[in-house]
């Protein structure tokens, strides 16, 4: 009879065992954790840089000839100022700084035959340099005078050039004064220019609010936004 009660005894035990298990080994097995993360809907901006100054959308050098030259919007002059030959300034009537308008005699100077000659502005405009004085003689620039209607002129290079076009909209800094605003592609230029070796083209952004403190001449850097994408799911760097 005793030997009957063993089978008994394990079979318990081991139910026993069996249940003991099903509650006490998940307790001891750690479970997962999961971290969640959230999927926002965003718009991915594509930039060309480009570096330039702040110009102006026209600076013309006045000398001794019926046209005056048109200098580049940068400032470097397209060609050099060579209107003709060797003549004497005979008076200058503006100063630096001075607005001047359209049909204003701004200096004049002696022809080959001893006669006074008058030259006028062709555009509204201020005085930016006056290249010489009463007396002397030049075949140069004698006065320059600028739009006072304010561009940024940067470069690009050879690799982004097909990827700026016309309207695309800029952001724009001015290191100096440690400004920023915005412009907008008014021309991209069709030839190549070698700027420290690398081919680049000139682009022309077209500004309507300057900064406070901000003057001609100053280095600019600008964004270019080349492409934009919206509706683009976003995941944190942290989910990866």
């Amino acid at each position: 009879m005793r030997n009957k009660r063993w089978p008994i005894v394990f079979g318990l035990l081991a139910l026993f065992a069996v249940v003991a298990a099903f509650f006490v080994v998940p307790a001891l097995t750690p479970k997962p954790e999961y971290e969640t993360y959230e999927v926002v809907s965003t718009e991915v901006i594509k930039t060309v840089s480009a570096n330039g100054q702040l110009a102006e959308t026209q600076l013309l050098a006045y000398g001794p000839a019926a046209e005056p030259i048109l200098v580049a919007s940068n400032g470097a002059t397209t060609a050099v100022a060579q209107f003709g030959l060797s003549l004497q300034v005979d008076e200058v009537f503006v100063k630096l700084g001075d607005k001047v308008k359209s049909g204003e005699v701004l200096f004049s100077y002696l022809d080959q035959l001893g006669r006074e000659q008058e030259v006028e502005a062709i555009s509204s405009g201020v005085v930016r340099s006056i290249d010489t004085a009463a007396g002397l003689r030049t075949a140069g620039s004698i006065v320059r005078v600028g739009s006072d209607q304010p561009i940024v002129s940067v470069f690009v290079s050879e690799y982004d050039a097909d990827l700026v076009s016309l309207k695309q909209v800029a952001t724009i800094e001015l290191d100096a004064i440690n400004a920023s605003f915005s412009g907008e592609v008014l021309g991209v230029g069709q030839v190549a220019q070698s700027v420290s070796g690398i081919k680049q083209y000139e682009v022309l952004l077209q500004v309507s609010d300057l900064p406070e403190g901000a003057r001609f001449g100053m280095s600019a850097t600008a964004e270019i936004e080349v492409e934009k994408k919206t509706d683009i799911l976003a995941v944190p760097l942290s989910a990866l």
